[in-house]
C-alpha cells in the first residue's frame, strides 16, 4: 500500500503529516502503524511517497480475514502545508456533485470529501 502526493514539482512545497494505518478483523484482532512523514518536492519526475509492498503480507492478511473480509483504516493528519497557493487549493470539487465518480470518501470532522482515481490521474500531468 502506498500514498502519493502528486503536487507539481514547479516550486518548493511540503506537507507535514502523521499517517495512521490499521487492519481490523471481525475476530477482534487488529494491527496499527503510525508514522510521521513530510511529503515534499522530489525533483523532475519524482513523487513524494509513503508505503511499502510489505506493510502486510498475504499470510498475515489471511490471519485477519473473517469470511475473506478485512477492514483497512487509513488516516492522514495534516499538520502544516507550505508552498501552496490558496487559489490552487480551491479549484477542485470534493462535494456531493462528484460523488458518482468517487472511489473513496474521506470524512473529516463530519464533512465528506469525495475522491476518485480520475482526479489523481488528472493531477499527474507531464
Amino acid at each position: 500500500m502506498f500514498m502519493y502526493c502528486l503536487e507539481s514539482n514547479d516550486s518548493e512545497w511540503a506537507i507535514d503529516t502523521e499517517i495512521n494505518f490499521g487492519v481490523i478483523s471481525g475476530n477482534e484482532t487488529s494491527l496499527f502503524l503510525k508514522c510521521r512523514r513530510t511529503f515534499k518536492k522530489m525533483g523532475e519526475n519524482g513523487y513524494s511517497t509513503w508505503g511499502s509492498n510489505n506493510i502486510i503480507d498475504l499470510e498475515m492478511l489471511e490471519h485477519f480475514a473473517v469470511d475473506r473480509k478485512v477492514e483497512f483504516i487509513f488516516e492522514v493528519n495534516i499538520f502544516k502545508m507550505t508552498g501552496f497557493e490558496k487559489e490552487k487549493l480551491t479549484m477542485r470539487k470534493f462535494d456531493e456533485s462528484v460523488e458518482e465518480f468517487s472511489d473513496v470518501v474521506l470524512i473529516v470532522e463530519g464533512m465528506k470529501f469525495y475522491q476518485g482515481n480520475d482526479v489523481s490521474a488528472h493531477d499527474c500531468g507531464d
